[in-house]
């Protein structure tokens, strides 16, 4: 049988205009600003924060919930999950084997781009959301950017992501 390059782009198109399909596995998370890799910070003022690194080299487990357009997301070593335990505007994480944080990860309109949001349970409208943003940790330009959420996202607070899938047993 002979696929047509119509067929074959329509085809591509029914599966990725979605936007969501499930993340499952071992990931390395960075920014698509600059690049910078997600991991546990153990210096300074942002320790224990989820600090977006140039050199980092972590991984993070995304293990689907209910109908796979929500993750639990986890640091493969210490197996700790992502809380954010209040959904404000300018949220920080934690990270704790007590609870986790639902967090709706999709592919907005390219492939190459994943955002991520959470949705308000305090809210009477289903379409509001908070970003997970990669933003400065005190404001200024020379400081770690941090893991937040944002009301509204502005391209300076870092919105978008992407994700590396990773071998299941890194060695």
């Amino acid at each position: 049988m002979r696929v047509t390059f119509p067929f074959a782009l329509g085809l591509w198109a029914t599966f990725h205009n979605f936007g969501c399909f499930a993340f499952t596995g071992n990931y390395t998370w960075s920014t698509f600003i600059n690049g910078d890799i997600a991991v546990i910070s153990t210096e300074g003022s942002t320790s224990g924060l989820i600090e977006f690194q140039p050199d980092g080299t972590q991984l993070w487990e995304f293990e689907p919930w209910g109908n796979e357009e929500f993750h639990f997301i986890r640091d493969v070593k210490t197996k700790k999950y992502i809380r954010f335990p209040m959904i404000t505007d300018g949220a920080t994480p934690i990270l704790t084997d007590r609870g986790a944080t639902a967090i709706q990860v999709y592919h907005p309109s390219t492939e190459t781009t994943t955002i991520m949001v959470i949705q308000d349970p305090l809210s009477e409208y289903p379409s509001d959301v908070f970003y997970l943003t990669a933003e400065r940790y005190d404001g200024t330009s020379t400081s770690p950017r941090v893991l937040r959420l944002r009301e509204h996202t502005r391209e300076e607070h870092g919105s978008a992501f992407q994700l590396c899938k990773q071998p299941a047993n890194p060695r």
